[in-house]
């Protein structure tokens, strides 16, 4: 049955540049390890750096999608001005470790600092890992903009995620199209809940604030569906 939830922030920390990269988190690694990891990802796009991408990713095609529903394969490295200032924070890290994948889920915000001008963004985040040769590898990423509130999606492209997810419980979400929109049944649910997309992977149900995501494999096709409820994410595998 779902159930309400105040979700509860960690403190900030703040990426720094370094010299050089540590190893990818290995065979039995801690949050710590994936939280590591993430930063230097982080790091590397800001310094434009390019070589974490061949030591930390899994291959050249590992996926990066975005709020807006696009898809690009690997990572663009591209050096800043000198002119302009970015860190990134992070918060409410948590993994996730199922077997070979695992997932991280938090929330970053990316500080701009312009001659005239600052942006700072707020993303929420979903990578994936794979253990490859005792190393735990990104194979995809997913970021969506937030506050996220309703927005319009391209139904058709949604098929995609129409399917029954089973927890390691036995706890099934099951996604249905119904004409232009999407229900979803969570065992002991008395009727399907309207989905209310909040970006092309993500949605809320009414009367449960929990964040659902889609997860998709490093080819794009949807694997999982992630529930994050007090800081403790669920995943639910596509069973069909």
């Amino acid at each position: 049955m779902r159930s309400r939830y105040t979700r509860l922030l960690i403190c900030m920390l703040i990426v720094l540049p370094s010299a050089a990269f540590a190893s990818p988190p290995p065979v039995g690694a801690k949050t710590a390890d994936f939280r590591r990891a993430v930063q230097e990802r982080f790091e590397a796009g800001i310094n434009g750096d390019s070589s974490f991408s061949s030591y930390f990713v899994a291959d050249a095609t590992y996926t990066v999608s975005s709020d807006t529903g696009n898809v690009a394969k690997a990572a663009r490295y591209s050096k800043k001005d000198p002119s302009e200032k970015e860190w990134v924070t992070i918060s409410d890290f948590n993994v996730i470790v199922r077997e070979d994948v695992a997932i991280a889920t938090y929330d970053s915000t990316d500080h701009e600092r312009f001659p005239t001008s600052s942006i700072d963004t707020p993303y929420r985040h979903t990578d994936t890992f794979q253990l490859r040769e005792g190393r735990w590898l990104i194979v995809a990423i997913q970021a969506d903009v937030e506050p996220r509130g309703r927005v319009a999606i391209d139904p058709n492209a949604w098929e995609a995620y129409v399917g029954v997810y089973r927890a390691a419980d036995g706890v099934t979400h099951t996604v249905l199209r119904d004409r232009n929109a999407f229900t979803d049944r969570e065992t002991g649910d008395t009727h399907p809940y309207a989905m209310i997309p909040t970006s092309s992977s993500t949605f809320r149900v009414a009367d449960d604030p929990a964040d659902y995501m889609f997860i998709k494999d490093a080819k794009g096709i949807v694997m999982a569906l992630l529930h994050v409820q007090s800081r403790l994410p669920t995943i639910y595998y596509r069973q069909r």
